[in-house]
């Protein structure tokens, strides 16, 4: 730790009567470590400035520091070592922290900090504290040096939060589809058994370049605030996980063009809270279909219906491996993308054959793959 210190206190510009403590570490609430260190620096001590003692008193919050070691290795306190005598610290009194040293061999010089102090964190999330001067502090009179400002740093706590990729939103199916002027109701699951007390905000978001979609309403127990945009493509809900019970909502979506319809449907979870740990880093999409109405030729043929997927592909992961096989007897286009929209691949597959595709170096998280052919259209999710 002290090297730290000194690197530090060494490059900090300090004027010759100031008298300064110095925090070296920002407290993460986040993490089991908490520890503060602080160090007394006065600049630059020459010999000829005649330093052979000092007493300081320093004052802090109980409530929020708890000093418990004194540091002196690379300190200019180690060059005032006495026995037992010097240097000493006395943590005895709540509130109130002593330090003293003495030399009667010599005159300590260096570009040091005078002493150092580590001890607990006690706070809370957006606590501060510091060390104050409720006392003079004392030199040998020989020290020429007249020390008249004392200045001290804010110890600070600060959030940093990790990402739990198992805690947010899913859907409750792959795909949809929706007819002319009909709505379809989405099942929304959200994750938070880890997120329990904290607000949160869910994110609705439908992807689609004809506006034949909308958001029509959503169904949110318990939240705080519904909000849905002037365009009713995205909606924010904004909640209080009050229990660690998976959270359930529904979206209902209205289709408004008859032109045929592929859009896409998002869903996910962020933070609203500044004292969380935890971010959750689930998320999902689906797509959504929908055939447009022909005008001139009316066909009750099997081919023009849209198939579901189980007649369509099948596929599979194993060994790290997605397996996609063709149930067709037309050449499907193959598409695979992530849920945020970017393409990982595409190309064609071949009547009843079936391709294998490497995951080695994708990344973790779920993906949608997407198989089309003459009116024929299939979607499913698999997860790395």
């Amino acid at each position: 730790m002290l090297l730290a210190v000194i690197a530090t206190a060494s490059s900090t510009t300090a004027t010759a009567d100031t008298l300064r403590v110095i925090s070296y570490r920002d407290i993460d609430i986040c993490s089991s470590e908490r520890r503060f260190l602080i160090a007394a620096y006065m600049g630059q001590i020459r010999e000829q400035d005649s330093l052979q003692s000092f007493d300081i008193t320093l004052g802090y919050d109980t409530s929020v520091l708890r000093p418990t070691d004194g540091l002196i290795v690379g300190t200019l306190s180690d060059q005032m070592r006495f026995g037992d005598l010097s240097p000493s610290f006395n943590f005895s009194i709540p509130g109130e922290l002593r330090v003293g040293a003495f030399t009667i061999t010599r005159n300590v010089n260096g570009d040091l900090p005078l002493f150092a102090v580590a001890g607990t964190w006690l706070g809370s999330c957006g606590s501060t504290g510091s060390f104050v001067f409720p006392w003079p502090h004392d030199f040998n009179p020989e020290f020429k040096k007249s020390i008249t400002v004392a200045v001290s740093d804010t110890i600070r706590s600060i959030v940093v939060a990790r990402v739990d990729l198992s805690q947010g939103s899913s859907l409750s199916m792959d795909s949809t589809d929706i007819g002319t002027d009909s709505t379809s109701v989405i099942g929304i699951e959200s994750r938070q058994e880890k997120l329990t007390g904290l607000q949160l905000k869910e994110y609705i978001t439908v992807n689609d370049d004809k506006s034949s979609i909308t958001i029509d309403t959503v169904e949110a127990p318990d939240a705080l605030e519904v909000n849905i945009d002037l365009t009713r493509t995205s909606a924010e809900i904004t909640r209080r996980a009050n229990t660690d019970s998976t959270y359930r909502f529904n979206v209902v979506l209205r289709r408004i063009r008859i032109d045929t319809v592929e859009a896409t449907l998002r869903v996910t979870t962020s933070l609203d809270d500044s004292c969380g740990c935890v971010k959750p880093g689930k998320q999902d999409s689906m797509v959504i279909q929908g055939s447009g109405i022909a005008t001139s030729v009316e066909s009750t043929q099997e081919t023009d219906k849209v198939l579901h997927e189980g007649a369509v592909m099948n596929s599979f992961v194993i060994d790290n491996e997605l397996n996609i096989q063709s149930l067709h007897g037309k050449p499907l286009e193959i598409s695979l993308s992530t849920v945020e929209g970017n393409t990982v691949y595409h190309g064609t597959l071949a009547p009843y054959e079936n391709m294998i595709l490497p995951l080695e170096s994708w990344s973790t998280g779920m993906y949608i793959i997407q198989a089309r052919g003459p009116h024929i259209r299939a979607t499913k999710k698999i997860t790395k």
